[in-house]
């Protein structure tokens, strides 16, 4: 995602929303699952997590479609990250899920 260019903003967008897509079902999978019995409180937090951090990557994205050329590098990579710690969130609830 990082290569987009501010022109190619809108395939980024779409790129954005089938990721988030497939995201979405694999985050539905995850909460349908079961957690490791010693991992219950882990993954609690790790779900807590990723609503904060899915909070924050929307603010992200939506900066992202109000940003100017000018701003569009910053923008980007204020996304990039906060994409980041959705996923650094998920795999955290996944690895103390069954």
């Amino acid at each position: 995602m990082s290569d987009y260019t501010f022109a190619e903003r809108s395939e980024l967008f779409a790129r954005v929303e089938l990721v988030s897509g497939q995201f979405e079902s694999a985050l539905a999978e995850l909460r349908g699952s079961s957690p490791k019995p010693e991992s219950v409180d882990a993954r609690a937090a790790a779900l807590s997590a990723i609503d904060d951090a899915r909070l924050v990557l929307t603010q992200k994205r939506d900066a992202l479609g109000y940003a100017t050329a000018e701003t569009w590098q910053s923008a980007k990579s204020e996304f990039l990250t906060a994409w980041q710690s959705v996923l650094a969130s998920y795999l955290k609830a996944k690895s103390a899920s069954n």
